[in-house]
């Protein structure tokens, strides 16, 4: 993924003169990172940061995050 990525925009772009579509690398990072939390943002639309969207994601990713690691178990 380097190599194809380098030199290109961080956001998919249309060249003007040809139309064609420029795959940026944020697609492409999401696309090829293993780890999903790169994913998980890297898919984001909105990159807003006022703190009721702050909170959401955090919410968010607080749930994924029980889902991956479970919390121990109380001794009975």
């Amino acid at each position: 993924m380097n190599s194809s990525a380098s030199n290109g925009p961080f956001h998919s772009t249309v060249d003007p003169s040809t139309g064609e579509v420029l795959e940026g690398k944020r697609r492409k990072i999401a696309a090829n990172s293993l780890l999903k939390m790169n994913a998980y943002f890297q898919a984001l639309a909105e990159t807003s940061w006022e703190e009721t969207a702050i909170s959401t994601r955090a919410e968010n990713l607080f749930i994924q995050a029980l889902k991956v690691w479970n919390r121990p178990v109380a001794p009975a």
